[in-house]
């Protein structure tokens, strides 16, 4: 990828659109904004809406007034979206437990790996690695909904961040 790539790669339509189809292939969700602001090492989406497994008609998993990303350009020559910050301003994250046990973001998560002796090397058609320095939330609510149960805990007011967050994808 050179740099006029990323330079296309980088108009607003455009990083919507990769944006969208990326969590649909990946995570089968979908996402939505209003506006996609653009730094020079920054990404603004405002009225950020990340859906449910399945499409918004499954409800809402994510809704952040402003979402923030602050990204490593020079990574992005070699396959790699080094995220140096993400934030989530007036974000509101609804976290389920099903019946079955099986959590609503558990495939954001990666795979579990069999465990075996064969070396595996990267293919020559590398995907992207995906990596974020800094992950962080800003008067946040967190709702965590226990379908089993019954229970309900919505924590208001929450601010703080996780710091070296990654996954590979593979």
């Amino acid at each position: 990828m050179g740099l006029l790539d990323i330079m296309g790669f980088l108009k607003p339509d455009n990083l919507k659109s990769k944006a969208k189809s990326y969590i649909k292939e990946k995570y089968n969700r979908d996402i939505e904004c209003d506006d996609i602001s653009l730094g020079l090492q920054e990404v603004q989406f405002k009225n950020f809406r990340l859906s449910e497994e399945g499409g918004f008609e499954n409800g809402v998993f994510l809704q952040a007034q402003n979402a923030f990303v602050k990204l490593d350009i020079i990574s992005a020559l070699s396959k790699n979206i080094d995220i140096k910050s993400l934030s989530f301003e007036d974000v509101c994250v609804v976290f389920i437990k099903q019946g079955n046990g099986k959590f609503n973001f558990s495939n954001f998560l990666p795979a579990k790996k069999e465990n075996t002796d064969k070396t595996v090397s990267p293919s020559p058609d590398k995907k992207w690695n995906i990596k974020a320095g800094d992950i962080s939330l800003v008067r946040g609510i967190l709702t965590f909904k226990d379908i089993k149960s019954g229970r309900v805990i919505c924590l208001k007011g929450i601010s703080g961040s996780v710091k070296e967050f990654s996954f590979l994808t593979e």
